[in-house]
């Protein structure tokens, strides 16, 4: 019931999201060993944007994660500097690392955000680069199903060689543990290393 609680409430968040929308990104994301689809809404307010969006990572007999967040952000603080706060859901699946079993993924995580735009004394190539960073956590009190708890950290580059659409390359560090009854505890962790493309409307 918690599971199903979640992700509609994500649902109708995304659904509603489109009203607001100044511009909406997709991206694709991928790796050796997985691929992530994501799509986002942005919407520029008097306090800041407003985001909202959703993806799906998968690698083939690892994991299946939906995913959804949503975020205030603001570039106010400091010229350049981009930072946001708001949560991610995560929803699915994973396997143990020697596929024994597998855990159920429900979680709901705190979400930390930032990004700057490398000046020109910083920045060796002739387009814009900028460098992000994003942490996630899901404490137990957060956690359903099998699931105990989730971390996730992530950082990388933005290379924006047109002005509706950047290239990629990103490194994330994501941590899911996992209670199975039967089994006693268990987690999955990885650290993979992935490039894509993302295209803004």
């Amino acid at each position: 019931m918690k599971k199903i609680a979640v992700l509609a409430g994500f649902m109708l968040f995304l659904s509603c999201s489109y009203v607001f929308a100044d511009n909406i990104q997709l991206g694709l994301m991928a790796s050796g060993d997985s691929v992530m689809a994501n799509f986002e809404f942005q919407g520029k307010r008097d306090f800041g944007i407003i985001a909202a969006g959703a993806a799906i990572d998968y690698a083939r007999g690892e994991y299946t994660l939906g995913e959804g967040l949503v975020a205030f952000r603001s570039d106010q603080l400091l010229p350049g500097l981009k930072f946001g706060l708001g949560f991610k859901g995560y929803l699915g699946k994973a396997d143990s690392e020697n596929d024994v079993t597998s855990g159920n993924v429900t979680a709901m995580a705190f979400l930390l955000e930032g990004a700057y735009e490398l000046t020109a004394s910083l920045n060796p190539v002739p387009v814009p680069v900028e460098a992000f960073g994003a942490v996630s956590y899901a404490p137990s009190s957060l956690s359903f199903d099998e699931t105990e708890s989730l971390q996730e950290y992530k950082g990388g580059l933005r290379l924006y060689l047109i002005e509706n659409a950047y290239l990629s390359i990103e490194c994330k560090y994501r941590k899911i543990e996992f209670e199975e009854r039967g089994i006693g505890s268990w987690d999955r962790d990885e650290t993979l290393l992935s490039g894509g493309v993302t295209l803004k409307f």
